[in-house]
C-alpha cells in the first residue's frame, strides 16, 4: 500500500469522530432544553437518570470509536511497510483517538456554557494538530540537506534561502495556531496550539549528529542558534499579541509591560536562570541519542524541569506566606533561550574538532541533540505543566483563609 493510500485511510478513519458530533450535539442541546423545560414536574429526577445514562452511553460509544481509530489507523501504517506511512498511521490514530476522547468529555458536561467551551478548546487543538502542524512539517519537509537526504533543521538544509522561506512559513503558521486558540479558548490553549505545531517539526526533523557529520563546522552551531532565535521571537511575538486585550490570567500574560515588570525583580531574574539551567541539566542526562523523537521528548521533559524549577525558585524567595503566584513567562524565555545558547556552547564543549568522533562512537552530549523546534515545544508545552505543579502544590500548602460571614 502506497503513502498516499495510508494518508487517505488516515483522513477517513480519523474523521470518524465527526460522525457522532454530528448527531449526538445536537440531540444534546436539544434534551436539555426539554430539561430544563421540566425542571419543576415531578419526572425531574427520572428525566435526570435518564440524562445520565445517555451521557454514559455516548461517552462509551466514543470510547470504542476511539480505540478503533487508534488501532486501524497503527494497523494500516504497519502493514505498509514504509517509515513515513507508519509514522502518519500511528499519528492519525492517535489524533482520532484524542479528538473522541475529547468529545466524549464535552458529552458529560451537564452546563451548556462548559460543554460549548470544550468544544471550542477540542477545534483549537484539531486545528493545530490535523492542519496546522501537519502543514508546517510538509513545509519544513520540502528541503533537503546537504546531502540530498532529510538530515537537517530549518536553516540548516542545502539552501539557505529556502530555509528562511520555511522558517518565515512555519512560524507565520505557528503564530496563526496560537492566536486562533486563544481567541477560542484562552492564552493557555494557545500556548498549547503553539506548541502543537512545533511539535510536528521536531518529531519530522533531521538528526542532530547527522548535521554536525555533513558540515562539522562553527557555521553549523550558529544557524541552528539562529533558527532557535526567530522561532522564539516569533512565539514571543505572538504571546505578547495574545495578551493585549485579555488580562484575566495576569500569570500567563506576555504583555510588554508585565514582562518590563517581572525581569526588573531578582526573583524572576534568577528564576529564568533556574529554567535555562535545569532545562540544560535535564538534556544532559536523558539526551542519548540524536533520533527526532528523542530530540522532542527530551525537549518537552527539560520544559517540564524548566517550569518546576523556576517555579520553586520564584516562590522560595517570596518568602514563606507571601507567595501570591508565579509568571511564568520568565520560564518560558529561560527554556527557549537554552535552544539558542546551547548550540553556540557547543562551539566550546565539546569542540567542533571532536564533534564527528563523538556522533560516530554515539557520544554526543545530551544539549546538543535537541533540535531548535524541540526547545520551543518544550518551553510552550512542558514549562506551563511544570509551573502549575508547583503552584498548586503552594496552593495546598497556603489556602486562603475563609470569610465566616458573621
Amino acid at each position: 500500500m502506497s503513502p498516499s493510500a495510508i494518508s487517505a485511510s488516515v483522513v477517513v478513519i480519523g474523521s470518524l469522530p465527526l460522525v457522532p458530533f454530528g448527531v449526538v450535539s445536537p440531540r444534546s442541546q436539544s434534551y436539555a432544553l426539554r430539561m430544563s423545560a421540566t425542571r419543576n414536574t415531578p419526572t425531574q429526577p427520572a428525566m435526570r437518570r435518564f440524562g445520565e445514562r445517555a451521557r454514559a452511553g455516548a461517552r462509551s460509544t466514543l470510547g470504542q470509536i476511539s480505540s478503533s481509530v487508534t488501532s486501524l489507523s497503527v494497523m494500516l501504517g504497519s502493514l505498509s511497510g514504509d517509515r513515513e506511512a507508519s509514522r502518519i498511521g500511528l499519528l492519525g490514530g492517535l489524533i482520532g483517538g484524542w479528538y473522541t476522547n475529547l468529545l466524549a468529555s464535552a458529552l458529560s458536561c451537564v452546563d451548556d456554557t462548559l460543554m460549548i467551551k470544550t468544544l471550542r478548546q477540542w477545534i483549537s487543538r484539531a486545528l493545530a494538530l490535523a492542519v496546522l502542524g501537519p502543514l508546517s512539517a510538509y513545509v519544513a519537509s520540502g528541503l533537503v540537506g546537504m546531502d540530498g537526504s532529510s538530515a537537517h533543521t530549518l536553516l540548516t538544509g542545502s539552501s539557505l534561502a529556502g530555509g528562511v522561506v520555511a522558517l518565515l512559513m512555519v512560524g507565520a503558521l505557528t503564530m496563526v495556531a496560537g492566536i486562533v486558540g486563544a481567541v477560542l479558548s484562552d492564552r493557555r490553549e494557545g500556548f498549547l496550539a503553539m506548541g502543537f505545531v512545533l511539535g510536528w517539526v521536531a518529531w519530522t526533523s533531521g538528526r542532530i549528529g547527522r548535521l554536525y557529520l555533513l558540515a562539522p563546522d562553527i557555521s553549523t552551531a550558529i544557524k541552528l542558534a539562529v533558527e532557535g532565535a526567530v522561532l522564539m521571537a516569533i512565539v514571543v511575538l505572538s504571546a505578547v499579541l495574545m495578551s493585549r486585550s485579555d488580562e484575566t490570567d495576569p500569570f500567563t500574560s506576555f504583555s510588554l509591560s508585565r514582562i518590563k515588570g517581572w525581569l526588573g525583580q531578582q526573583a524572576m531574574l534568577i528564576a529564568l536562570g533556574a529554567a535555562l539551567v535545569a532545562s540544560a541539566a535535564i538534556a544532559w542526562v536523558f539526551g542519548s541519542y540524536d533520533l527526532p523523537g528523542q530530540s522532542t521528548g527530551v525537549g518537552f521533559l527539560a520544559g517540564i524541569a524548566g517550569g518546576v524549577a523556576g517555579a520553586l525558585t520564584a516562590g522560595s524567595m517570596q518568602g514563606k506566606g507571601k507567595h501570591d503566584g508565579t509568571p511564568f513567562a520568565p520560564m518560558m524565555l529561560g527554556v527557549m533561550l537554552a535552544g539558542v545558547l546551547l548550540p553556540l556552547l557547543a562551539i566550546v564543549y565539546p569542540g567542533l574538532g571532536s564533534i564527528e568522533e563523538l556522533v560516530l562512537k554515539g557520544d554526543l552530549p545530551g544539549t546538543m541533540i535537541v533540535s531548535p523546534a524541540a526547545w520551543l515545544t518544550g518551553a510552550l508545552l512542558g514549562v506551563p505543566m511544570g509551573h502549575s505543579w508547583v503552584e498548586q502544590t503552594h496552593a495546598h500548602a497556603n489556602p486562603q483563609p475563609v470569610s465566616s460571614g458573621s
